[in-house]
Formats: structure tokens, sequence, C-alpha cells
């Protein structure tokens, strides 16, 4: 009868214990439901604030470009255009008693004088000898000069015949002369000059007879 009895309390708590145990694991796995439900909520949340900063993000970005373009618009309306035309662009040509020079904008052959000019010298009749000087709006760094055909016949004295004055290298002086009876430029025969500049574009500004 005792051990009925002992038996029957041992199996009441075992059941009491189970039952415990079982109620504690069903709490546990209410909470850990209720923070998955709660993490899942979170992580909605945080997608959903993404999804929204990208848009906020590319509607600036947007907008910004947009007033950019039209700043950039505004400005190009405002300011003026200024176009330089590369190659050759010939003036009017200038007159100076018996020589007309046809100036013309070409491109340099020197890096270092980005700035080039053409002058063709033509006389009207055969001249025995041409003296001038030429002032430019720039100094000159460099100058060429050759016939514009076949081979130019001249008397050479110690100085080059045709140089940049070195005082003032905004004048280029031209000193050719030929034998009594020998034209040294004719209408036929034309002079061909190239001076070059890094100040910028080369143009005549006076031609006075000399040097005296």
């Amino acid at each position: 009868m005792v051990l009925v009895v002992w038996q029957g309390v041992r199996n009441g708590k075992s059941q009491s214990a189970f039952s415990a145990k079982i109620a504690s694991l069903t709490s546990d796995l209410g909470q850990t439901k209720q923070q998955v439900v709660e993490a899942y909520r979170d992580q909605q949340t945080e997608v959903a604030r993404r999804q929204q900063a990208e848009k906020d993000l590319a509607i600036i970005v947007q907008a910004s470009g947009r007033a950019t373009r039209e700043g950039v618009v505004s400005d190009i309306k405002k300011s003026p255009i200024k176009v330089e035309v590369s190659g050759t662009a010939e003036a009017a040509p200038l007159q100076t008693e018996d020589v007309r020079i046809v100036q013309s904008i070409v491109r340099s052959s020197h890096s270092d004088a980005q700035y080039a000019a053409q002058w063709v010298i033509q006389p009207n009749v055969p001249i025995n000898t041409l003296r001038r000087i030429i002032t430019c709006n720039v100094p000159l760094k460099y100058k060429e000069w050759r016939p514009a055909s076949g081979v130019l016949s001249f008397s050479s004295g110690g100085l080059d015949s045709v140089r940049i004055y070195p005082p003032d290298p905004t004048k280029l002086v031209i000193d050719l002369m030929n034998l009594p009876g020998l034209p040294v430029l004719s209408p036929e025969q034309a002079l061909l000059i190239f001076v070059y500049s890094e100040a910028g574009p080369i143009k005549i500004k006076s031609i006075e007879v000399g040097p005296k």
C-alpha cells in the first residue's frame, strides 16, 4: 500500500514537471515567434526607407542636372561666342607706291610661336630695289622668306636682307637690291615672307619706305 502511494506521488510530480516544461517551451516559442515577426517588420521598414531614399536621391540628381543644363544654356546665351578659323584667311591688299602686299593668316610651323602670317609682296612694275619697314601689331619671333617661284637675284650686304629689327621686334626690315638694270622683283616674280609670333595674330599696322 505504501509503495503504490509513493509511486503515485512520484508520477504526479513528474507530470507536473513535464507540464511546466511544456508551458515554458510554449512561452519561449511565443516570444521567439514575436521576435521573428518584429524583426521581419523592421526589415520591411528598412527596405521601404532605403527605396524612398533612392527615389529622393534620383529626384535630386535629376533636378540638379536640369538646373546645370539650364545654367549652361543661359551662360551661352549671355556670353559672346568667339570663332577662330584655322588655315588661310586673306585680308585686303595693301598698296605702297609700286608694291602691293597681300597678307594672309596661315598655320604656324613653330610650336613656340603659334601665330603665323604670310605676306605676298608683288610689284606693279619691275623694280631694282625694295626697301620697306613693316610695323606689326605684335612682336615677331621668327621670319622666313623666299621667291614665290624660281630664283631671286639680289645683292646682299653684311645684314640679312629680310630681318626682324632687334630694338623693336614689331618691325620687319626689307632691304633688297640688285645690280643696275637687273630687277630684284617684277610682276611675274613675287616675294613670299612668313612671320611668326607667340603674342597673338599678326596684322600689318603700317608700311614705310626704308631703312634710311
